[in-house]
């Protein structure tokens, strides 16, 4: 695919089939287009839906990338411990100070 995009961009000198497009309307406006610079419409939406078919088919790769590197956390945090197993969150409490451990405010 990538292949027919570049030999559509090298065929007509332009990156894209819109900008075809819009130089075309412009010659024909300014009457200073032959009737050789004539570019088929069909060629113009074969070019679109390439080009689009390109981008639905990078989507495609990238969601199954993201799909893959999430598949592949997930089972390394399944298989990690926890931290608490490992001892890293065992901390104690400590009371804030005015209140007792009933939440009462102590007066002391």
């Amino acid at each position: 695919m990538r292949e027919q995009l570049t030999k559509y961009q090298a065929e007509f000198g332009i990156d894209s089939p819109e900008e075809l497009a819009v130089n075309q309307t412009n010659q024909a406006l300014a009457k200073s287009g032959s009737p050789q610079d004539k570019i088929d419409p069909e060629t113009i939406r074969e070019w679109k839906t390439l080009r689009r078919y390109l981008a639905f088919a990078n989507a495609v790769f990238s969601i199954g990338s993201a799909k893959q590197y999430l598949t592949v956390t997930v089972a390394r945090l399944t298989i990690a411990p926890l931290p608490e197993q490992c001892g890293i969150l065992q901390t104690k409490r400590k009371p804030i100070r005015g209140y007792g451990s009933a939440g009462a405010a102590d007066d002391s």
